[in-house]
C-alpha cells in the first residue's frame, strides 16, 4: 500500500497529465506550444506576420496563451516595424478578414510601453493614403491601455 503523501503525489502527477491532455487536444490536431513560442521572435515584417497567423490558425486556437502571442506579434509590429504598414495594407487588399484579425489583437495582453509607440505611430506617422487604418489602430490601441 501506498503511502498517504506518495498516493498524492501520484494522483497529482495522473491528474496533471489527463489535464494537460485535454488541453493538448483542445489546442487543436498540429498544435505544439514548443513550435508556436519558437516562432513569436521570427517575423520582422507583414508578410511573416501574415504567414505566421495563417501558418498556425486554426491548429493554435486564437484564445489563451496562443492569442497572446497572436496579439504580441501583431502589437510589436505596429510599434517596431511602422515602416512596413504599406505591407499590410496590400496583405488586406488581398484578405480583407485579415484587418479584423490584426486590430482584434491589439489589446490589454500587450506590454503598455509597446501599445503607447503603437498609438502614437498610428497618431504621428500615418503616410497620407492609410489614415482610415491608422485611426482604427490608434483607437484600438487606445481603447486597450484604459482596460490596463
Amino acid at each position: 500500500m501506498l503511502a498517504p503523501l506518495r498516493f498524492f503525489v501520484l494522483l497529482s502527477v495522473v491528474a496533471i497529465t489527463a489535464t494537460n491532455s485535454v488541453a493538448r487536444a483542445d489546442a487543436g490536431v498540429g498544435c505544439s506550444d514548443r513550435e508556436f513560442l519558437a516562432q513569436l521572435d521570427k517575423p520582422q515584417d507583414w508578410n511573416a506576420v501574415y504567414a505566421f497567423v495563417k501558418r498556425n490558425l486554426p491548429n493554435c486556437p486564437d484564445d489563451g496563451m496562443y492569442g497572446e502571442g497572436y496579439s504580441d506579434v501583431v502589437v510589436h509590429s505596429f510599434a517596431k516595424r511602422w515602416s512596413y504598414l504599406p505591407q499590410l495594407v496590400s496583405i488586406l487588399a488581398r484578405d480583407p478578414g485579415f484587418e479584423a484579425f490584426a486590430l482584434r489583437h491589439i489589446d490589454e495582453t500587450a506590454d503598455p510601453q509597446v501599445l503607447k509607440k503603437t498609438r502614437l505611430n498610428a497618431t504621428n506617422r500615418c503616410p497620407p493614403d492609410m489614415e482610415d487604418l491608422c485611426k482604427k489602430i490608434a483607437t484600438r490601441a487606445a481603447e486597450a491601455l484604459k482596460r490596463l
